[in-house]
């Protein structure tokens, strides 16, 4: 389970000029879709990026200048070993059904490591569920051929 100071990482109070009422909304809402749509994982939930003030997102290497992250609707989960990840990919029915989207791990994770996996609950811009962040070149073949069931993009499934 994550929490809502595991996500803000302390930077509300560090930039409370940038810290609306609208982004602490939205870490509440992530907090909540994160935890729901990832309880049964079988490992340990660990932020390593969440909400970023324009200032820190301007230092973040290879951060968007869009980022999800600046309004509280990204987290960056350590996957240091892939499990995560493949845990994910096994379960893409339930990341449509919860609304969560998560960038393409060719993008997030070395060859020798097993990186991140960035997990935002608004869709990006292809509408896929998983996608390509940016236009520059992917730093790991390891952990995904990119390569998925596209049935699972664009919104949430709704029951009748």
């Amino acid at each position: 389970m994550i929490t809502k100071a595991d996500v803000l990482m302390g930077r509300a109070q560090l930039f409370p000029n940038d810290y609306t009422d609208e982004i602490s909304a939205n870490v509440d809402n992530l907090v909540s879709v994160i935890n729901d749509t990832l309880s049964q994982f079988p490992g340990d939930l660990t932020v390593l990026s969440g909400w970023r003030p324009p200032s820190i997102n301007d230092k973040t290497s290879n951060a968007a200048a869009h980022s999800k992250h600046l309004v509280g609707l990204a987290v960056d989960l350590a996957d240091a070993d892939g499990k995560l990840w493949t845990w994910i990919l096994d379960r893409l029915g339930l990341m449509q059904e919860k609304g969560v989207y998560m960038e393409d791990k060719r993008w997030t994770s070395e060859d020798n490591n097993g990186g991140w996996v960035h997990c935002q609950i608004v869709p990006p811009g292809s509408g896929h569920r998983i996608f390509i962040p940016s236009s520059a070149p992917p730093v790991s073949v390891k952990w995904f051929d990119g390569v998925y069931n596209h049935a699972f993009d664009g919104a949430p499934s709704v029951s009748a």
